[in-house]
């Protein structure tokens, strides 16, 4: 007797949600002039993944597809790479760390990448990047601002 969804029904129901987003990112990238042969590829590895059984092999081919268009538009945007917004978001988050372990006030920056976080996650790279950023200057050594301990 089963009390609930088995997990590859749970499985397959993800996978088929990330693709149906998926396939709807790379329409919307053609339909923008981007080149979105890459992108079929993937959408077929997927699907053939999904039609095998494999739902998290779908899900992972989804989900590149998803970031693959997210990077498309950004740049096409005039925006930074979502792996670069990636990156200096970890750099402020550790900087941040560190600076409240020796015991500063870092609540400005934490509010900082509250907002970087949420524009990432709405697709505003460059607003992400600019908030990261200004969380970086917060930390910085010379910064008068965040210096006094707390």
């Amino acid at each position: 007797m089963a009390f609930g969804p088995s997990s590859t029904g749970v499985e397959r129901a993800a996978a088929l949600s990330r693709m149906v987003a998926a396939l709807e990112a790379a329409k919307k990238a053609r339909d923008s002039g981007h080149n979105v042969q890459q992108v079929r590829g993937m959408l077929k590895a997927a699907r053939s993944a999904f039609e095998a059984g494999d739902y998290t092999t779908a899900a992972r081919f989804a989900n590149q597809v998803l970031d693959t268009c997210a990077d498309q538009s950004a740049r096409a945007a005039g925006g930074p790479p979502r792996a670069v917004v990636l990156e200096r978001m970890s750099d402020a988050l550790r900087a941040t760390k560190k600076r409240k372990r020796r015991g500063f006030n870092v609540e400005q920056s934490q509010e900082l990448l509250r907002q970087a976080r949420a524009a990432f996650e709405s697709g505003d790279y460059q607003m992400a990047m600019d908030l990261a950023d200004q969380a970086l200057q917060l930390c910085s050594p010379d910064s008068r601002s965040a210096s006094a301990p707390r």
